[in-house]
């Protein structure tokens, strides 16, 4: 285990096996995913509000199982440059990118959209209907002051 933390455990070109352990955890690993995307599949068919969401699901199962099965494959007979553990570590971190992308999709689904106001073309009647059943203002002018007036006389 302390081993990784170096640079020699990621970047070796030819790595030592996993050890078995560690190879029957991606094994689970692979069956998990397949099972995943069976079950995303049947869902999806069923279609619904949340229809495109469980297609990126299936997208995410789907390419996630074959890398692993690949993966399995080229570490059980220790293929020199494709069985560099950076590849599985590369691997984790696009897993990762890829369902928070999908993740934030969702969310951003969800939230409430802000009403659009549409700007249509009004035809002449639908403008004459306005005169008609509307008054226009007309805006106001700026009131001028007013001089004093000048008292009456009174006779007497």
């Amino acid at each position: 285990m302390k081993n990784l933390l170096t640079w020699h455990f990621w970047f070796n070109l030819s790595p030592d096996p996993l050890m078995p352990i560690i190879q029957k955890s991606f094994i689970a690993l692979f069956f998990t995913l397949v099972i995943f995307t069976i079950i995303i599949a049947i869902l999806k068919k069923k279609g619904g509000i949340y229809r495109g969401f469980l297609k990126r699901l299936y997208n995410f199962g789907l390419g996630n199982s074959i890398l692993a099965l690949l993966f399995i494959f080229l570490n059980y007979e220790m293929i020199p440059f494709f069985s560099a553990r950076f590849w599985l570590g590369l691997w984790f971190l696009t897993m990762v990118i890829w369902l928070f992308s999908v993740l934030k999709n969702l969310k951003k689904k969800n939230q409430k959209p802000k009403p659009k106001t549409k700007k249509t073309k009004k035809t002449k009647n639908q403008n004459q209907k306005k005169t008609k059943n509307q008054k226009t203002k007309k805006p106001k002018k700026p009131k001028k002051p007013k001089k004093p007036k000048k008292p009456k006389k009174v006779n007497g």
